[in-house]
This record gives C-alpha cells, structure tokens and sequence, in this order.
C-alpha cells in the first residue's frame, strides 16, 4: 500500500525563485507527514511565520542562555484548607530584547526536539536553588519549590549526580526543591525512569507526576510510578454544565483514589471560585492557577513568602526534616500514612510557636 502525502504552493508570484517555491510546498508537506486523515495541505504565510520564528529560536538559544535572557517566574500553590499560598512551581521565561516576553510554549517544543532543553533545565534549577538559597541565608522563610524535568534528562548518566550536586552546592535539604515529571515521561522507558525516581525519593526528594490524565495509560502509569504528589491536568477543570455531572464524578473518583494511595493532589487550571469550592469539597488538597494566583516575577513571589512568620524559621525547618523521618517509618497502611501525615502538619503548622516556647 503506497501513501501520497502533498504539500502544495499556489504560485501567487511568478517572480519567486522556484527554490522558494519548492522550499514553501516542503514547509506544507511538513504539517501533514504521518497524519492519516490529512494527506495534503497548502501553504500559507503563517506556516513561513512558525519557520522563521523557530530559526530564529535555534539561532539564539545559545547566546540567549549565556546572556541570561532565561528568567524564572513562580505561580504559586494553594492549600484549599488553610487558604493560603504553601509553595510555588517554577516556570521559565525567556526575556527577549527585541521580540520582549516568549512564551514556554513557543520555545521548550523546539529545545525536546534538539536536545537543548537538557541545558535549559540544568540552568533553571541552578536558579531555583540559588533562590533559595539567598532567603536561606537571609533568615527568611522558605517554602518548597517545583520544577520541572524533561524526559531526555532520565537518558544522561550524570542526572541524578547534577541535582544532588546542587543541593549540596546550595546547602539546602531535598525537601525544598519538588521534581516535576510528566505523565508522558513514564511511557518512554519507563523501567530506566522508575529506577531514577526510585533513587531520587530515596534520598528525600519529593516527585510528582506532572500532567496527569492528559494520557492514555494514566491508570496504568499509575500504577507502576512511586510519585509523592499527583497534579492534575488542567482539562480536568473545564468542567461547563453539559458535561458537570460526569466531569465533577470523575474529578471525585480521582481525588479518592488518590488519597487511598497515599499521594498528594494539586489540581491546575483552577481558574473560577466554583472551581475552587468543588475541590475543597472534595477534600483536594492544593490548587494552581489564575484563580489563586497568576505566574509573578522572583521579587513578587518574595514579597509574597514574606507573610509567613520567620522567627526561628531555619531552626524549625530542621526539626521538621527530623519529624518526617519519624512520619516515613509508620507501618505502610492508607490509615496510618492518614493519620501520620495528620499528625506531622499539625507540628508543622505549630512549629514555630514550639520553638518559640523552647
């Protein structure tokens, strides 16, 4: 069976070089190579606007990321309980001179297809533990930071060494700094990517699945990932009154599932105060997005984590990194792990005034 594929150029100028022209029906071609339904597609300007903007992106991501045009931003977390912000997810942006704010979206598909996003990741971490580290000094609290990780990461031998070092660079506890991982990820290879995961957990750092439910095979990933926290895709929240019965039935059927597993939820996109109200009373533990807060600068998300108390903060966050060690030797039951938890936020959230009266 032959398949034909047809990517094809109007010729509107007859003064184009016909290379051009060969080259514009190529970039039409492009669009529908390995499709089955499409089999041909014609050119039009935006199609050279894409190229030229990912020429231009391959052209200057280097000198971009020595140039630290690359910033981070952070978009805080939530707890639905205490209704206050608890930690923050670290996003990229690349600060352009000329073509101002480019959004992740435009850049991070081109850096997983070339390999570069290896690079980018490594100097994004680097600048989560730098900021922590600066409060750190400081005296000023800290909450945990997320960031993610690409797949092509798990594929270099000196992954886990890169992170470790850091942390041991930085001075800081593995518990500051939360390791995102797509759910897509887990479907590569999945057995050299649990061996990591299994590695990095053991060693304190906290794991979640990123994106979850935006696969095929979430149920089955599941099953085999030893994650700390799930975040749910944000599709989960587009919930409009056609479908809300179904789509709030099987955003509760998660959140239980989740919690007789043990894990954390932190569902994305919650964009509206119903939203919000669906998931508190549904017990979810944590929501991101526009609702709560948008994604702000580093000296924002500063003035923001400067409403917790500080007093003893750094003598505190040591005696919690003792206390989780006593949570993790609780007999392995959905109960206990319940009850253990229950037990270690309560001297978390008490801590400070315990340290106090010490």
């Amino acid at each position: 069976n032959i398949m034909f594929y047809l990517g094809i150029y109007p010729v509107d100028n007859v003064f184009l070089p016909v290379d051009q022209m060969c080259d514009r029906a190529h970039m039409a071609l492009n669009t529908v190579k390995g499709r089955y339904m499409t089999r041909f597609a014609y050119y039009d300007e935006n199609m050279r606007e894409l190229i030229l903007e990912e020429q231009m992106i391959l052209r200057e991501m280097e000198f971009a990321l020595g140039e630290n045009q690359f910033c981070i931003y952070m978009q805080p977390i939530y707890s639905l309980k205490k209704k206050k912000a608890v930690s923050a997810e670290a996003l990229v942006r690349w600060v352009h001179p000329a073509n101002g704010i480019i959004s992740p979206g435009r850049f991070i598909p081109v850096f997983e297809r070339n390999g570069f996003i290896v690079q980018l990741d490594r100097f994004f971490w680097e600048c989560a533990c730098k900021f922590l580290h600066a409060r750190i000094e400081k005296g000023e609290p800290v909450v945990p930071i997320s960031v993610n990780v690409s797949r092509l990461n798990f594929y270099n031998v000196d992954f886990f060494e890169a992170v470790t070092g850091l942390l041991k660079k930085y001075k800081l506890e593995p518990w500051m700094l939360r390791l995102e991982i797509t759910e897509s990820a887990y479907t590569d290879n999945p057995h050299q990517l649990m061996m990591v995961v299994r590695e990095l957990r053991l060693h304190g750092f906290p794991v979640l699945m990123d994106d979850f439910g935006s696969g095929y095979s979430s149920l089955n990933v599941l099953k085999d990932a030893n994650v700390d926290y799930l975040k749910l895709d944000m599709k989960f929240m587009q919930i409009d009154a056609k479908n809300k019965g179904k789509g709030i039935q099987i955003l509760k059927s998660i959140v239980d599932m989740a919690y007789r597993l043990g894990l954390v939820i932190i569902a994305e996109g919650v964009e509206t105060k119903e939203q919000s109200e669906i998931l508190k009373s549904m017990n979810c533990n944590y929501g991101q997005g526009f609702y709560f807060h948008r994604p702000m600068s580093v000296e924002a998300a500063e003035e923001l984590i400067q409403t917790i108390p500080i007093e003893n903060f750094r003598a505190a966050h040591e005696q919690v990194s003792r206390i989780r060690n006593v949570c993790e030797a609780l007999p392995d039951s959905p109960e206990m792990w319940k009850l253990g938890d229950n037990i270690f936020r309560i001297l978390l959230d008490h801590m400070l005034l315990l340290s106090r009266f010490n």
